[in-house]
C-alpha cells in the first residue's frame, strides 16, 4: 500500500468527488420498445442538446446534429406530432434466417450543449411477426365417387383451430369424360398473425359424399406458422373413403411485419430551442 510519504498534499477538502448522474440531467426519459423486428427509441430532454447517436447492435448507426434555433429532423409518427425536446426513432432490423426472437444492444449517446456527454445503454428483444393470407381454396375429384350418377353431390366444411368456419355444397362432374376442373370455395380466405411464440393455425377441411347408398367421408388437415412460406400448397384427402378422391389447392402469402411510421409521415420536425 502506498503511503504517499514522499509527496506534499493539499488539504483534502480542495478535491470533491462529482456525481455525473447529477451533473448530467438533460436527459430526462430513454425508453425503448419494440414490434416485431422494429424497435422504437423514445428520448424526452431536459435541456437542449447538439448532438443524438444511437448505435442499434447491428452494425448500423444514426446520428442527428440538433443546432439551436434551427429545424431538426427526429423520425417519429408525423409533422409537427411531437413537442419540443421529445424525439422519437425508429429501426428495422433484418429478419433472422431461422425466423425466431434475437437480440441487441442499443447505445444511446447524448452530447449537450456545453460539450458534456451522456450514455444510456439498453439490451433488448425483438420476435418476428408474419402476416398469413391463405387465399380462397380450391377443390378437384379426381375419380367417380357414385356409379348411379353423372354428378356428385359433396358437402365441405372448413374448421379453423377446431372451429367450423365455412360450409359448402359442391357439385363436380362424376363423368370424367371431360378433364376435372378445379372449382373454388368462396369465402375460404384466412389471414393469420402469426410468430416463433404462438402456435400453428390449424387448418382442415372435411368431405362428405351425399349418397343415397352410402355416404362417404374424408378429411384432410393443415397449419400455417412462422415457418410457413409464400407459394402453392397441394395435397389430396388423405384419410376416410374419400381418401384419393379429391385433391385440394391454397396460394398462400407471407409477409414479414415492419411496424414503421408510414411513407411521407416519417419526419417529425421539432424547432430546437435556443
Amino acid at each position: 500500500m502506498y503511503d504517499f510519504a514522499d509527496i506534499a498534499l493539499e488539504d483534502p477538502s480542495l478535491v470533491e468527488v462529482v456525481d455525473n448522474r447529477k451533473k448530467l440531467k438533460f436527459l430526462k426519459q430513454f425508453e425503448v420498445t419494440t414490434d416485431s423486428v422494429v424497435a422504437k427509441v423514445h428520448i424526452e430532454l431536459e435541456k437542449p442538446a447538439r448532438r443524438i447517436s444511437i448505435d442499434w447492435g447491428d452494425f448500423q448507426s444514426d446520428s442527428y446534429n440538433l443546432l439551436p434555433g434551427a429545424i431538426t429532423r427526429a423520425i417519429g409518427a408525423g409533422e409537427n406530432s411531437l413537442p419540443d425536446g421529445i424525439y422519437e426513432f425508429f429501426h428495422a432490423y433484418d429478419e433472422p434466417e431461422d425466423r425466431r426472437p434475437f437480440e441487441r444492444q442499443i447505445l444511446l449517446r447524448i452530447v449537450n450543449a456545453d460539450n458534456r456527454v451522456e450514455l444510456r445503454q439498453a439490451p433488448i428483444s425483438l420476435t418476428p411477426r408474419y402476416r398469413i393470407t391463405q387465399y380462397n381454396a380450391f377443390v378437384q375429384l379426381l375419380k367417380p365417387v357414385d356409379a348411379t350418377g353423372s354428378q356428385a353431390k359433396i358437402f365441405v366444411t372448413m374448421v379453423v383451430d377446431g372451429e367450423d368456419y365455412r360450409s359448402w355444397t359442391w357439385r363436380p362432374s362424376n363423368s370424367f369424360i371431360s378433364p376435372a376442373l378445379w372449382a373454388q370455395l368462396p369465402e375460404s380466405i384466412i389471414m393469420r398473425e402469426v410468430s416463433f411464440d404462438e402456435g400453428p393455425v390449424r387448418i382442415g377441411f372435411d368431405f362428405v359424399d351425399d349418397d343415397w347408398i352410402w355416404d362417404d367421408k374424408g378429411d384432410l388437415s393443415t397449419s400455417i406458422s412462422y415457418l410457413t412460406e409464400t407459394g402453392t400448397f397441394e395435397t389430396n384427402v388423405d384419410d376416410g373413403g374419400l381418401r384419393n378422391h379429391v385433391r385440394l389447392r391454397v396460394d398462400r402469402h407471407v409477409e414479414l411485419i415492419r411496424p414503421l411510421p408510414q411513407a411521407g409521415n416519417l419526419g417529425s420536425y421539432n424547432r430546437v430551442q435556443a
